[in-house]
């Protein structure tokens, strides 16, 4: 069987790509951190109108990297079914389909501010108010999928018990700890200000952080994973008898 490495490596590639990407056009736009959830309506127009070029130059740039998210995830699934082995790959399955919903995540509220940066000196100051909420909400407040994505490959790495496992266990307990760092992010659902609101400490510069240590750390042990992938050795033929033999003459069985 032929491993296909070049294949699979490219889309690990993907993945530091991807968050080279989203840390680009966050700067584009002027977003490290969000802007602030108190904004009133009046001055989130005003946002939008000054920054226009900027908002939608940079959102385009990261609609494109959300794309790179998809690769990523297969490379990951891949190795998991490794792990898991056989037909049956229920946490390989978990974190190809969690990972790809979580895709969304960062394409729809680009998409929410891309039309509101498309004509903002139309846009009525509630409309924009409520458009702005849907936006940093709805990325920063619903973790839900890369908790599931990580907690999948952190039950996959566990149960691996073979004697050359594919990942380190430490890499499992990685997993486990990041997904417990993406939890606080629905207490943006309660708070406006202070280290829990959408710009704070635990829903944004926490996550953000340590989401950049796993993607570096998930692409080193993804790359060497592939590097030990090797190909099944085809089972040696039994011999026969009466087959030639160069050592031998055949025999002769009356």
């Amino acid at each position: 069987m032929k491993v296909n490495a070049f294949s699979q490596k490219l889309c690990v590639v993907s993945g530091p790509l991807m968050a080279l990407t989203f840390l680009i056009a966050f700067l584009i736009m002027g977003f490290v951190p969000p802007p602030d959830p108190r904004l009133t309506g009046e001055e989130i127009v005003q946002l939008f109108t000054e920054d226009q070029g900027r908002i939608r130059a940079g959102g385009v740039l990261m609609i494109f990297g959300s794309a790179l998210l998809f690769p990523w995830i297969s490379v990951i699934s891949v190795q998991l079914r490794r792990v898991e082995g056989g037909q049956h790959t229920p946490m390989a399955s978990t974190q190809l389909a969690s990972g790809a919903l979580g895709a969304f995540l960062f394409l729809t509220p680009m998409i929410v501010l891309e039309a509101m940066a498309y004509k903002p000196e139309r846009l009525d100051p509630q409309v924009a108010e409520a458009m702005y909420y849907l936006a940093w909400l709805f990325f920063v407040g619903t973790p839900v999928f890369a908790v599931l994505q990580n907690l999948s490959i952190a039950v996959a790495i566990l149960q691996d018990t073979s004697p050359n496992p594919v990942f380190p266990r430490w890499a499992g307990y990685l997993n486990l700890y990041i997904a417990l760092l993406f939890v606080p992010g629905v207490a943006v659902f309660f708070f406006d200000s202070g280290p829990f609101a959408w710009r704070g400490m635990f829903p944004w510069w926490i996550p953000l952080s340590f989401f950049g240590m796993w993607m570096a750390a998930m692409a080193t042990l993804l790359w060497r994973a592939i590097d030990a992938q090797q190909p099944a050795a085809p089972e040696a033929a039994p011999a026969t008898v009466g087959s030639p033999d160069p050592a031998s003459p055949p025999v002769t069985v009356p």
